[in-house]
This record gives structure tokens, sequence and C-alpha cells, in this order.
């Protein structure tokens, strides 16, 4: 059977990411992959609403996505959104005006869908052993997904409701950042993971936009390129050096090493959350991933078609 080529839209906290696919023997071929920050979670936590010129951006977005689809004769458009959704009292709402301005059905994926499919799209970008067991670890926006994976399948999964976004909104993370903010901020996740029952000293696989934001910095590319951030290890040597390299810097000279001034504002949070889950889990070394939730979401797509039944 054709399985022909397919468009997946993940409608994050922050971002909006955009992959097209195709699928022949038995692996994904991306055919273009793209993100813009649309800050969809902004000022969610003032009073649990996605508010107005939020919504206009994402559907200005979403419209993008659709012509570009149609350039690649996409046969299916998938949209999936996640912890924004899921905290904000006005979601159906908000899907409604994207289903009535966009023409997009977007399925709001629970925290276990979210990591699954996170950690599915990790592993086969990623290639992993399927003799050793890895934590999974996804930085969002609004919350963070933990996945135990033990000899290639999902055991448990976690959802942490603090992500990238909603940390730098909560602690004043935004860029210049002082010593005081981020002392706060540690010394508050420390507290809060205490509370939470982390596996240890496991392999850890990043996935998401503050894992490969790392790697890009960290190897100091011109451009976002696949192949070399995938793949890439990170110590807490190697990543507190680098937090230290951002604080008190200006947003400027951030967007300058990120090249997206909307994940320049949130990296320093993105990264202090890396950290924490790290030190809570006893594990010194990070292994990133370019692939992710709208990987595993295409890959199970295929996956369900007649031939894979």
């Amino acid at each position: 059977m054709d399985k022909g080529i397919i468009g997946v839209i993940d409608i994050g906290t922050n971002s909006i990411l955009l992959l097209i696919a195709s699928f022949d023997r038995d692996e994904l071929h991306t055919l273009h992959e793209e993100f813009k920050t649309v800050r969809l979670g902004e000022r969610l936590t003032e009073d649990r609403r996605i508010h107005l010129d939020a919504i206009e951006r994402a559907v200005g977005v979403l419209k993008e996505y659709q012509e570009t689809c149609k350039k690649y004769s996409c046969k299916k458009i998938i949209a999936v959104g996640t912890e924004v959704f899921r905290k904000a009292k006005n979601t159906p709402e908000v899907l409604d005006i994207l289903r009535k301005n966009c023409d997009i059905e977007v399925k709001v994926l629970s925290p276990r869908e979210e990591g699954r499919s996170s950690t599915l799209g990790a592993m086969a970008v990623l290639d992993l052993s399927r003799d050793k067991d890895y934590m999974c670890v996804d930085i969002g926006g609004g919350s963070s997904e933990i996945a135990y994976v033990k000899k290639g399948k999902i055991s448990n999964t976690l959802s942490i409701p603090m992500g990238a976004l909603k940390a730098a909104e909560r602690f004043s993370l935004q860029p210049p950042v002082d010593d005081l903010k981020i002392k706060k901020t540690i010394d508050f996740l420390k507290r809060y993971f205490e509370d939470i029952s982390f596996q240890k000293g496991l392999e850890m696989v990043g996935i998401g936009g503050t894992a490969t934001t790392m790697a890009f910095m960290y190897k100091r590319l011109a451009e976002y390129d696949v192949d070399e951030i995938n793949g890439t290890r990170l110590t807490i040597a190697n990543i507190e050096e680098m937090l230290k390299g951002l604080e008190s810097m200006k947003l400027g000279k951030i967007v300058e090493l990120t090249k997206d001034v909307g994940r320049a504002r949130i990296i320093i949070a993105g990264i202090i959350l890396i950290l924490e889950i790290m030190q809570a889990s006893d594990t010194n070394e990070i292994l990133i991933s370019s692939g992710g939730l709208r990987n595993g979401i295409a890959y199970e797509y295929f996956y369900k078609m007649p031939t894979h039944s």
C-alpha cells in the first residue's frame, strides 16, 4: 500500500513544529522540518487562559504550515496539542477557532500519550540499543515529560507540570538574569523534585527544543543541522559551563547563539530544568536526540496502516 507523505504539526506551549515525512522499508524519512516560536502559553499562569494575541499568532503559523504541506502533496495532516491545551480553561474555544480558521482538527494528548510518542520519536531517530535502559526527558514549554525505557519498550511515564516557558515566567528568567534569580530557581526545583521518584543512574536522552538548542550552542553551529545535533553528548560540567556563560548575558547576545529570539527568552530556564533533573536522577551525561513528538506521531501513524496491522 502506498503510504504517501504526511504532515505532523506539534502545537506546544512555546513553539509550533512541523514535520513532513514519508515511510519506506520500516524507516521514517524526513522531507521537511521547521518550527516557529508562537508562545501560545504566554501569561497562561495569570488566569489559565490562552490569550487572543497568542491565538492569532498560532492561526497565522498554522496557515503557513498548511501551504507548505500542500507543496509537498501531503495526503494527511495530523495536528496534536500538549500541555497548554491541558491547562487552559478556554481550550474548547481555542480548538474551535483553529478548526474554523485553519480547517485543522487538533488532538490534545494526555501526558502519557505525549511522553510515549516523544520517546518513540527519539528512539527511532537515535536507533538506541535495546539492551540498555534509558530515561528520556522532554522539556516542553509548559511541562516536562519523562519516559523510562527498558529493553526497547516504554515501562513508565512521568509528567512534571513545569516547562521552560512556565519556569521563565514564574521565576523571571528572561535575559539578562542575575545570580540570585538562578539560585532561587534551583533551590525551588531541588525541593520540588524531592517529592518525585526519579529512577537513578540511567542513561538520559534529551528531547525537544531545550536539548537541541544546548547541542546547537555547544557545537557553535551556524545553522540548525539535524545530523550534527543528533547524538551529541553533554556532561553536567558542559551544561553548567553553558549556564554560567549565559548568566547576565543580554537577550540580543543569546539570540546570536540560539538563532531564535523565542528560544533565547527561555533557554536559561530550560537548561536549569535539565540540570536539576540530571542531578535528581544521579545522571552525569545526556544524549541529545533531534527526534521527538512529531517523529513519534508520524511513526505511529504509518505503523497503524494495514500493512502493519
